[in-house]
């Protein structure tokens, strides 16, 4: 794969040879291995021509800064080979981080049974185990590490990061310290798996964020255009929604999924507000 060209060959044990062939508009009539060139590489400059058609090279964004694709700081598409791949949308290569939550369980034999190809991070063997029944493909990576989410995440269609590290009562949220760790898997896990997905050229980056942090808007309906405010305690979750922000600003598809409390009998929500009804008593909602 050249700038302006993609000269492709096929191998079958050994590189084809072919007797008939021209260089220059002239024949050749030698042994060559059989080579045939493509008008488009992949740094053949994309464009709308005058009529409305789309028109590909012969000019090229070059190797620096390249096409918008590379995230090197270019501006100009390329129509070529760049990181732009087929993807069969009905069977979708999708890396699962933190899939044994309350979320990931359910996701998962949901992704498998449309097949889709899932790859889904596990914490503990008897979940590794269990994620492996359910049809994915279990793989255990530092969520830290960038060369390790790196390795993990290439060859992916999809990205998904909804890991988290929620306190798992009312009272252990009110603790000095007690989001600490789901601050850093926010503000850091976020950045490096988003980063790793655009490097690997995923198309679609998703992204787990909390619906209440928007103003107050009284009477008037809420949705995503709805201006945010965030907090001290909750300022991790503007990082997180960056991320993926940043992977739609470098040529992506960044995704934010804002939700809101689970209900569910493995919900420790859920189960911590019926307790204290039980007992006549009103929690945190």
């Amino acid at each position: 794969m050249g700038g302006t060209s993609a000269d492709v060959c096929l191998f079958e044990r050994r590189a084809r040879i072919t007797n008939e062939t021209t260089l220059g508009g002239l024949p050749v009539a030698v042994p060559v291995i059989d080579v045939h060139s493509g008008g488009a590489g992949g740094g053949s400059l994309a464009r709308i021509d005058s009529g409305g058609a789309l028109r590909v090279g012969p000019e090229s964004a070059g190797a620096t800064p390249g096409p918008v694709c590379y995230g090197r700081g270019g501006r100009r598409p390329a129509g070529g080979g760049g990181r732009a791949r087929h993807i069969n949308w009905a069977s979708m290569r999708i890396f699962l981080a933190r899939a044994t939550g309350v979320v990931g369980w359910r996701l998962v034999p949901l992704l498998v049974a449309s097949r889709h190809r899932v790859t889904a991070v596990w914490r503990t063997a008897a979940k590794r185990a269990t994620l492996a029944r359910l049809g994915a493909g279990p793989v255990a990576v530092d969520r830290f590490g960038a060369a390790a989410v790196r390795t993990a995440v290439a060859h992916h269609d999809v990205v998904v990061s909804i890991a988290t590290h929620i306190p798992r009562s009312s009272l252990r949220m009110m603790l000095p310290g007690a989001w600490r760790e789901n601050d850093r898997i926010r503000r850091e896990a976020s950045r490096i798996l988003a980063e790793a997905a655009r490097a690997a050229g995923t198309t679609r980056f998703i992204q787990e964020s909390f619906a209440p942090i928007y103003e107050d808007t009284g009477d008037r309906w809420v949705d995503e255009l709805a201006p945010i405010r965030l907090a001290r305690y909750n300022r991790s979750i503007g990082d997180a929604e960056r991320s993926a922000a940043r992977f739609t600003e470098r040529g992506g598809t960044g995704v934010v999924l804002r939700f809101a409390a689970f209900y569910g009998a493995d919900s420790p929500r859920l189960v911590e507000l019926v307790r204290a009804i039980r007992k006549g008593r009103a929690p945190l909602p």
